[in-house]
């Protein structure tokens, strides 16, 4: 493979091998940059071990993973979202990357823009002399129906025995461009790189989210694409949701490759009705451990009753067996088991790379999908061997309950998930793909009505299109968040305060239950229990911070009694301590903290504003840093503040003076987002003191803002308070604030690195310096922004400026919290 790639680099160094965002890579310049970060790995003495790529900009990744064959090792295209569970599981030996908060010191990290510019000192061709069959080529991560990563090795011969029947089959060549839509970490990216990098073709490179779907025609019309890849789902959504004629925008078209899931008859309709007559859909039955089984390819003349899971692919074979391992007669169901010399290795396991079962020659895989051949030898799938899952004891057939549910509820699509309560019992949620999404909250009452199951969904999501992850499949953890989202939503008008939310919440959690009744009594309406009572009461002390007596619910035994009582023995609160300023603060919305220590009110200023009060929960944050001063050391004082806010995911702080310390301690725990306003840069150890060259600003200010008299007098004012204040304090005495501050910073840790910051410096302020800002700058590792105030400390504050610092806060939410 690396030998038909170096030949179309060599002998067409200036053909298009990459078309990115208006700018493109020609075979040459591929060549050139993947041959450096093959040198840059060498140097490293790495050879034949797995390298992780982890980067911002698909090209990149593309140079990385070419680089890295050519260096004689094997890729892992890290995803996103997994955290750092592969660390345990995939041996990486080197990491490329240009994302900070990935790189760990137990793993040799490299910047991608170092390893890129490295000095070029030949390329090996390790290939001619080496036989790469059974060599290492890549590696990828997926969680199947298993919903557990799972993270499969393939080796030279699986992935150029697919790569080789696809341009064959498919005559891709020079003149052709295949789209690159999906993440890099998903498995079908295969499909897109190496077929277009063997045959000289171009690859086209579009970032997917699910934003920009409706982006992808004039992706298709711009870059001219010949051969598009989406998965069912991502190709129904784009057909619903543009509102132009997209059969402008697919005229280059040829070829439509669908997978991910079941394609339905109206995919056809749009095949036929948005793509040129003369293109073909192929519909691959494959998984990222098998590459394609099977696959059909089909016209728009082909009629829907002949469509199926299509023709097992050359070179591998399907076998359909039953329960006690025999070959089944044709159209009889059993579970489809592969058998081949070209699927994937197996699976790396603690490090450790883990074979599929062989029989001779062949690698031995099992589907657990379920299916049958037909009289005329082509595949039929029927569902999943573990169809059958255990509810609470009791087994349900979710692809039947999906059928049944489908069929009543008039849907196009229904997918059943199962998730767990607070009590740890099973419930299923049913999502269903309709025309017409109903508000109505009794969608459930009225098909559960209809159905004749021991189990029935608890909660009924409906969606015009189903949400799709960056792999552009149906992305059940959101499916899942939105499912725990609307067990709240329901009686979001009810709930008119925070206490009734969180008793609520609490009690929804605890009883498993959706609580649509507020008067609702807890033990004869909703099932509480004595028992139960004392952890309800114990956890709404936690959320509530204060006490409550055990037997209070034998009291007050419905949630709008319990958050009256609660209401009015809640006058004072120990600090630290959350006082909402929404009346009805919204689960799923993120939160704003305005931080200020003990009762002070420092924002009224701003609060006569919108501040980002439609898409933000808003509180006062209210601590007391004062504590040190009594001997708590900051580290306590600081774990009472995280553990109130652990509730609340990538919050939003503004902060004032000290307080921003304490907002950028919570910030590296929490991540978010920082707003500062004339924080000055705390050193550890330092005697916290204004420098001199700070008590001239003022001076300097006033002179060129305001006429000479009123400059004069205010600066006579300013030194004669300076000197009143040097005059008459005590040698080395100073104020309770100082001294808690240099004890807080002096036993604190000092600041490493913060996600998101907005700084406001007021040009005139004693406290702060350019040098300040420098300093919190350099500390802030994604999006930093700095507002000058023309005024004195705090003047950010003032009526003057509020508007201003208003319009710069709401501009720098919008950008973080997209």
């Amino acid at each position: 493979m690396l030998d038909k790639f170096l030949f179309q680099a060599n002998q067409f160094p200036n053909r298009i091998a990459i078309k990115a965002n208006g700018h493109s890579l020609t075979y040459g310049e591929l060549m050139k940059q993947a041959s450096a970060v093959s040198s840059g790995i060498q140097n490293q003495g790495i050879k034949e071990k797995c390298i992780g790529i982890s980067l911002k900009n698909k090209t990149d990744e593309l140079i990385s993973c070419i680089g890295i064959l050519l260096s004689n090792n094997h890729f892992f295209f890290i995803p996103e979202r997994i955290e750092d569970a592969w660390r345990e599981q995939v041996p990486v030996s080197l990491l490329i990357t240009d994302r900070d908060q990935i790189k760990k010191a137990d793993i040799l990290s490299v910047d991608f823009n170092e390893i890129k510019n490295s000095l070029v000192s030949g390329v090996d061709l390790w290939w001619e002399h080496e036989d790469t069959a059974k060599k290492l080529f890549c590696v990828y991560c997926t969680s199947g129906s298993t919903s557990s990563s799972k993270y499969v090795v393939h080796d030279y011969q699986s992935i150029v025995e697919d790569t080789n029947r696809q341009v064959e089959e498919n005559e891709i060549t020079e003149l052709d461009t295949l789209d690159f839509i999906f993440a890099a970490s998903f498995s079908s990216s295969l499909a897109s790189i190496f077929p277009a990098l063997i045959s000289g073709a171009s690859i086209a490179i579009f970032d997917l989210s699910p934003i920009n779907l409706k982006d992808i025609p004039h992706f298709w019309h711009e870059q001219e694409v010949t051969f598009a890849t989406l998965t069912s789902s991502a190709f129904r959504t784009l057909a619903r949701i543009n509102t132009i004629n997209l059969a402008d925008y697919t005229k280059s078209i040829r070829f439509l490759c669908l997978g991910g899931e079941p394609v339905l008859e109206s995919d056809l309709q749009l095949f036929v009705s948005y793509f040129p007559k003369n293109s073909e859909i192929q519909l691959a039955y494959a998984s990222t451990e098998t590459r394609t089984l099977s696959q059909l390819r089909i016209n728009q003349n082909t009629p829907w009753e002949l469509i199926h899971e299509g023709f097992p692919v050359r070179n591998k074979t399907i076998k359909i067996l039953d329960q006690k391992g025999n070959d089944c007669p044709t159209n009889q169901e059993g579970e489809l088991v592969i058998h081949s010399p070209y699927i994937s290795l197996g699976y790396y396991k603690n490090g450790k790379l883990l074979p599929h079962e062989q029989e001779g020659d062949n690698r031995v895989y099992r589907t657990r999908d379920c299916g049958f051949f037909s009289n005329d030898g082509t595949l039929r799938l029927t569902g999943r061997t573990h169809s059958l899952q255990k509810v609470n004891g009791k087994w349900v057939n979710f692809n039947e309950l999906e059928k049944i549910i489908c069929f009543v509820s008039h849907s196009e699509n229904c997918k059943i998930l199962m998730n767990k309560d607070e009590n740890g019992f099973d419930y299923l949620i049913a999502c269903l793909e309709i025309n017409e999404v109903d508000s109505d909250y009794s969608t459930s009452n009225s098909i559960n009505s209809q159905i004749k199951s021991e189990v029935l969904p608890r909660v009924y999501l409906e969606f015009k299109d189903f949400p799709l992850n960056a792999n552009g499949k149906i992305d059940k953890n959101k499916m899942l968040e939105m499912a725990q989202n609307k067990e709240f939503s329901n009686i979001s008008d009810q709930i008119k305060d925070p206490i009734t939310h969180q008793i609520h919440q609490v009690w929804c959690q605890q009883l498993g239950v959706n609580i649509y009744n507020l008067d609702a009594d807890f033990f004869t309406d909703l099932g509480g229990s004595s028992l139960l009572s004392v952890f309800v009461v114990d956890e709404l002390a936690k959320k509530l911070n204060q006490e409550i007596e055990s037997h209070v619910l034998f009291q007050y035994r419905t949630i709008s009694k319990l958050a009256q009582f609660l209401t009015n023995t809640n006058e004072e609160q120990p600090l630290p301590h959350i006082q909402w300023l929404n009346s009805d603060p919204k689960p799923h919305l993120p939160n704003f903290f305005l931080i200020e220590t003990g009762y002070n009110i420092s924002f009224n200023s701003l609060l006569k504003k919108p501040l980002g009060s439609e898409t933000f929960n808003l509180a006062y944050l209210r601590i007391d840093t004062f504590k040190v001063l009594q001997g708590h050391h900051p580290e306590q004082i600081m774990e009472e503040v995280l553990d109130l806010l652990k509730p609340f995911p990538q919050p939003v702080f503004i902060a004032i003076s000290f307080n921003g310390f304490i907002a950028a301690k919570i910030n590296q725990k929490l991540g978010g987002a920082l707003i500062l306003i004339d924080s000055p840069w705390y050193r550890k150890d330092a005697v916290v003191k204004i420098p001199i060259q700070n008590r001239l600003i003022p001076i300097y200010h006033r002179f060129r803002t305001l006429p000479f008299r009123s400059a004069i007098h205010q600066v006579g004012n300013l030194v004669l308070r300076y000197g009143i204040k040097k005059a008459t304090l005590k040698k080395h005495a100073v104020s309770p604030f100082e001294e808690s501050v240099h004890l807080f910073i002096s036993q604190s840790e000092p600041l490493e690195k913060i996600s998101n910051l907005l700084y406001f410096y007021s040009t005139a302020s004693a406290m702060t310096s350019n040098k300040d800002v420098a300093q919190w700058k350099n500390i802030t590792k994604e999006s930093f922004t700095s507002e000058d105030i023309l005024g004195d400390h705090m003047d950010a504050l003032s009526e003057e400026n509020s508007e201003l610092v208003i319009r710069k806060i709401n501009e720098f939410l919008a950008k973080v919290y997209v």
